[in-house]
């Protein structure tokens, strides 16, 4: 589909707008809970199995936590950190990473986001 002429574009023609993107008054806001019959549906798209998923999470959790310990970082740091692997183990399978990458990751995007600076 060819992108319209901008200087013939009528902008209450609706056929004109598909294919370009979305509305520009389209907002769009992060969701801030995961319900769990998503989460079972993404760990059963991904094969994990529950007992499977409880290891990796728990191996996940607890790096994250001496990490911060270690490094002396606040707890909001551990709060963002969590959540951004457990967001991060949804969408992608354990066997395509390695938990202590993604738990590392996630710390360290925590630190930035949380303008938490260590060196």
């Amino acid at each position: 589909m060819t992108t319209p002429n901008v200087l013939n574009f009528d902008i209450t023609d609706a056929k004109q707008w598909e294919g370009i993107g979305p509305h520009p008054s389209y907002i769009e806001t992060t969701r801030l809970f995961v319900l769990q019959p998503e989460i079972d549906a993404s760990l059963e798209a991904l094969g994990m199995t529950e007992a499977r998923d409880m290891a990796v999470r728990l191996h996940g959790v607890s790096f994250i936590d001496q990490l911060r310990k270690s490094m002396k970082l606040p707890v909001k740091v551990y709060n963002t950190a969590c959540v951004y692997f457990h967001r991060f183990r949804l969408d992608y399978a354990d066997d395509k990473y390695g938990w202590q990458d993604a738990s590392t990751a996630a710390v360290f995007a925590a630190c930035k986001v949380e303008d938490i600076y260590k060196k």
